[in-house]
């Protein structure tokens, strides 16, 4: 059974219980992206990132991530909406890489975090 959070901030906190996460682009079909976290390559995830209705995205193929700090927040920064010509009812996702100067951004009406047991 898989636990599904759905509150930006809760799915934050949640990662950061991690010691750290290898990030990787999982599955991307029209309407929804799926990354994956793990501590372990013998493991096939320990979360997933689904995000819904994804109108834009900048982001690599795959990333560690620095559980000790912040690594998704979801902006309100009306500059970066009106660049990027955002629709209403959509969010903007900042995600924090380790080691990338960076951030990816990720646009979509939802996110939600699955917890693998």
């Amino acid at each position: 059974m898989h636990t599904i959070i759905d509150d930006i901030e809760l799915i934050d906190q949640t990662i950061r219980t991690f010691p750290w996460l290898d990030m990787s682009l999982y599955n991307y079909e029209p309407d929804v992206l799926e990354i994956i976290g793990s501590m372990s390559e013998s493991y096939p995830y320990d979360i997933k990132l689904r995000f819904v209705d994804v109108l834009y995205l900048n982001l690599r193929r795959e990333w560690h991530t620095n559980t000790k700090e912040v690594v998704i927040s979801e902006i309100n920064d009306k500059q970066l909406n009106i660049s990027k010509t955002i629709e209403i009812g959509y969010r903007t996702f900042k995600i924090i890489a380790e080691d990338i100067h960076e951030p990816f951004y990720i646009v979509a009406k939802r996110v939600e975090l699955e917890i693998a047991s």
